[in-house]
């Protein structure tokens, strides 16, 4: 079988109604984000020389998936974010909020690959997250599937500060 079927050459595309509908639907913009941040995960375990947040990072990988399965097809998979993978994001969160300093400004990014490309992991989830709430507003969602979302832009923030603080990158506050 060959990857190209030469069917979306004329910017149609269909998903698992078969229904061709144009690619610059929202449905394939709220696709292309979740893919997105999907390989951005994929390139947060490849920066890394440690390995503590390979399996959490993996589990991201398979939740945005079967995210990005549930809105492809309204049906939800046994890997679909549960009350249990958002307690998951928050303990890490709170586990490295325990180990930082507290956070009294905003910071300028960078100082370091990894903290950067967390960051930009971040900033992508955030617009997975808007494009959410669109489709939301439009077609109803999951109501969990927000709140994983989230939980998981602010976990991302969380790791960056973690990774900043491991390799001693100076965090530059911002001050208006």
């Amino acid at each position: 079988m060959s990857i190209y079927t030469k069917k979306g050459d004329r910017g149609l595309s269909s998903l698992g109604d078969q229904k061709k509908r144009p690619k610059d639907e929202l449905v394939f913009s709220v696709l292309g984000d979740l893919d997105e941040l999907q390989a951005w995960m994929g390139k947060l375990r490849d920066d890394q020389n440690q390995t503590e947040y390979h399996p959490l990072i993996i589990g991201i990988q398979h939740s945005l998936l079967a995210i990005g399965g549930f809105v492809a097809t309204d049906q939800m998979t046994t890997d679909f974010p549960t009350d249990n993978s958002i307690k998951e994001l928050e303990l890490v969160i709170d586990q490295i909020q325990d180990e930082l300093p507290p956070l009294r400004n905003f910071i300028i990014y960078g100082g370091h690959p990894l903290v950067s490309n967390i960051q930009i992991a971040r900033a992508v989830c955030r617009r997975v997250e808007r494009h959410l709430v669109s489709y939301d507003n439009k077609y109803s969602l999951k109501p969990e599937i927000l709140v994983y979302i989230n939980r998981l832009s602010d976990a991302l923030f969380c790791l960056s500060r973690y990774y900043s603080h491991k390799l001693n990158v100076l965090e530059i506050k911002w001050l208006p």
